[in-house]
């Protein structure tokens, strides 16, 4: 009898240990084994299962820790290098429109001077030959042998037909297609450039309606001299306003 309640008082004791051990282990914290997948408590020298030393599975979580954390340093660096390269380019990018907002207006005034230039020429030999005035400039143009032609187209005909003033043209000519091709590159300006744009269009169109006068003149010679002043004060007041762009 004594033996029987001694055993069951050694089950009942032993039953109480193994369940301390197993609510222990419970409120251990627990990994999981790397090489097998089973829970074990972090305090364990091995895997109950397959023997991993436990030291081994705390390198290895160590590691895909590591590799799985990204710095903040290198975050931080990588943010700065995009808001730099950002800024960076539209700097650039504005240092290029401006670059080539200076080019085109100094060929447009260059191109407009010479354009006022051949104008001036064209009135003259104009002027000269319906009137007979002498003038050293234009007497290549509206004398034959010394003396004045009898039509004055003719002296209009000789001053285009001279290699000097076909140079001209042929240079304002050249000038109005590397203005056009610059003005379709700068046709989506920066948002600082917008108002610059506009008024370049504007300088732009009273230079190709100042230019083709010269190129093709047409009407009397009254009709010619108004519309080239009109269209020669123009094209000035509109470079006046682009001037405040160039840099």
């Amino acid at each position: 009898m004594c033996c029987i309640l001694k055993q069951s008082t050694m089950s009942i004791i032993g039953f109480e240990n193994s369940e301390y051990k197993r609510r222990e282990i419970l409120n251990m914290a627990s990994i999981k084994c790397p090489e097998c997948g089973t829970e074990i408590s972090d305090d364990v020298g091995k895997c109950i299962n397959c023997g991993c030393p436990i030291a081994k599975c705390e390198s290895i979580y160590t590691k895909k820790a590591s590799k799985n954390k990204v710095p903040i340093a290198f975050v931080i660096v990588l943010l700065a290098v995009a808001i730099c390269g950002y800024f960076g380019v539209n700097k650039y990018k504005s240092y290029v429109y401006q670059q080539k907002l200076n080019s085109i207006i100094y060929i447009i005034i260059d191109s407009g001077a010479e354009a006022e230039e051949c104008g001036n020429l064209i009135h003259s030999v104009w002027y000269n030959a319906i009137f007979y005035v002498s003038n050293t400039d234009t007497d290549k143009y509206t004398k034959t042998n010394g003396c004045f032609n009898d039509d004055f187209n003719d002296s209009l005909d000789n001053l285009y037909k001279s290699k000097y003033f076909t140079e001209k043209i042929s240079d304002i000519q050249c000038d109005q297609d590397k203005v056009l091709s610059l003005m379709k590159e700068l046709n989506n300006p920066p948002p600082k450039y917008k108002e610059a744009y506009k008024n370049l269009i504007v300088l732009y169109n009273e230079y190709i309606d100042f230019s083709n006068i010269v190129i093709n003149p047409e009407g009397s010679l009254q009709s010619f001299t108004e519309k080239f002043n009109e269209k020669d004060g123009s094209f000035v007041n509109s470079y006046d306003k682009m001037k405040l762009y160039i840099d």
